[in-house]
């Protein structure tokens, strides 16, 4: 009886050494090939571009564009961050219809909305800021970049030119004084001066200051003093041009990582217009006092 029950209790245990064998053999394969879809998975899913406005006028559409390649359920989530304020997510697995999230400045149109293209109605300056894209892949990769969008307000009109004593005749060393104002915008206009196509220097700029204009929009006011010499004027004229430039920064490619990399931007000039004043030559005053006494003499001459 005692060897019937031990050779019974070397059966069972062969029994399960060989189910633990198939077992790990089957988990070993199961995992093996875990391992390869995960890595087509990854293969197969890339973040080709992100393409986000430079700049936009305030009240119109922004059209934003995650640009991806994937196939099937390879896609696990697309998301849209502004300033790293999650507000679009598309999750193809869960359903079809993407989620949208309340943040300022973003204002969705939701007849134009796509898994990678969405568009922004109607932007305002709560729309400026760094926008991201986020991709996940089934696997758990994640692929994102980032882009910079500046909402803007264009002057109305070019910049005004005033004088302070309403003269507008001057001659070799008089003392020229204006005053130039921008139209309201965003950001703020920069302003220089320039007499006969060249710039004058800013040690004449009296003052240069910007105002803020219904706590939304700047006005730029800059001052001239210079005294006047030959070569400002130009067959008899004196022609001063005030030149308004609305810039905004621009970088330079989008970036994949904000964290590990410097973003390169430039100040682009997004618009520029002239504000113009001339003035006449006059004589200089010891000729106009010449010709003063002449016409004295001729007209007492003529009396006589």
């Amino acid at each position: 009886t005692k060897l019937i029950l031990l050779d019974s209790l070397l059966q069972e245990r062969n029994a399960l050494e060989m189910f633990r064998g198939k077992f790990e053999q089957q988990a070993l394969f199961f995992w093996c090939a875990l391992q390869i879809l995960m890595k087509e998975c990854s293969s197969s899913v890339s973040l080709v571009a992100v393409v986000v406005p430079h700049y936009k006028q305030r009240g119109d559409n922004a059209t934003l564009l995650c640009k991806v390649k994937y196939e099937g359920s390879q896609l696990y989530s697309l998301k849209w961050y502004k300033d790293e304020v999650e507000f679009y997510r598309f999750q193809p697995w869960q359903n079809d219809k993407p989620q949208v999230f309340n943040v300022p400045g973003i204002k969705l149109d939701m007849d134009k909305i796509g898994p990678t293209e969405i568009v922004l109605r109607k932007v305002n300056f709560h729309s400026t800021g760094i926008y991201r894209c986020e991709v996940t892949t089934a696997n758990f990769e994640i692929l994102e970049k980032y882009a910079r969008m500046t909402i803007i307000e264009l002057p109305k009109k070019a910049p005004t030119i005033t004088t302070i004593n309403g003269i507008k005749e001057y001659e070799v060393g008089d003392m020229l004084q204006l005053n130039c104002s921008s139209e309201p915008s965003r950001p703020a206009a920069d302003l220089k001066w320039e007499i006969n196509k060249e710039f004058v220097p800013e040690n004449h700029y009296i003052f240069n200051e910007k105002i803020q204009h219904n706590r939304k929009l700047w006005v730029t006011r800059i001052g001239l003093q210079i005294r006047l010499t030959g070569e400002h004027f130009h067959w008899g004229k004196l022609k001063v041009a005030c030149i308004g430039e609305i810039k905004a920064l621009v970088w330079d490619k989008v970036v994949e990582n904000i964290y590990m990399e410097n973003p390169v931007g430039t100040m682009a000039v997004l618009e520029s217009s002239e504000g113009y004043w001339i003035a006449n030559k006059s004589e200089p005053r010891r000729r106009r006092n010449v010709l003063l006494l002449l016409s004295a003499l001729v007209f007492i001459i003529k009396l006589t």
